[in-house]
């Protein structure tokens, strides 16, 4: 579906946020460090629970389920109160970041998705939702979405260069 959607975009802003979008779900947690968030940096050593939750087993995927905040985006989105989820990381959200807020975790607490509060899209998963994407079509509203975003900052980028002249 990204290559069709790629094929669909015409515009090098909705190519761009595309990639940005595999490349941040990758590395969400350094936009809530960048934010003044902070990390847990290795799960299994400094985070201690009652609950077992494996979010990583070399060299295997791990899936384990999340659950989702109603009030949220991510919520909104895929219609779920709780989803599993793919998992491989060591690294968790330690100390949220100011402006955001928690919209999943797992069973033992770990944060598994952040949204910025306020109108700007930013949704950030600790999860690959581009690898369930073939099991699970659900995943599709969240890329849907970030092009659907993509496409008003573009109109609007238009409109405001149109404006200027």
């Amino acid at each position: 579906m990204l290559n069709a959607l790629r094929k669909q975009a015409g515009s090098w802003v909705v190519k761009a946020l595309l990639m940005l979008l595999v490349v941040s779900f990758a590395i969400w947690g350094i936009g809530d460090v960048f934010y003044g968030g902070s990390l847990i940096q290795d799960i299994p050593t400094e985070h201690m629970s009652d609950v077992k939750v494996v979010h990583r087993n070399k060299p295997l995927m791990q899936y384990h389920e999340i659950h989702v905040q109603p009030d949220s985006v991510l919520h909104a989105l895929l219609g779920v109160d709780s989803v599993t989820v793919n998992s491989w990381h060591h690294q968790a959200v330690k100390r949220l970041a100011p402006g955001f807020t928690i919209s999943a975790r797992t069973n033992d607490g770990i944060v598994e998705a952040i949204e910025l509060e306020g109108a700007r899209f930013v949704l950030g998963v600790q999860f690959h939702p581009e690898k369930m994407r073939p099991e699970d079509p659900r995943w599709n509203a969240l890329f849907a979405r970030l092009i659907a975003e993509a496409r008003k900052a573009q109109a609007k980028r238009v409109a405001a260069e149109s404006n200027a002249k």
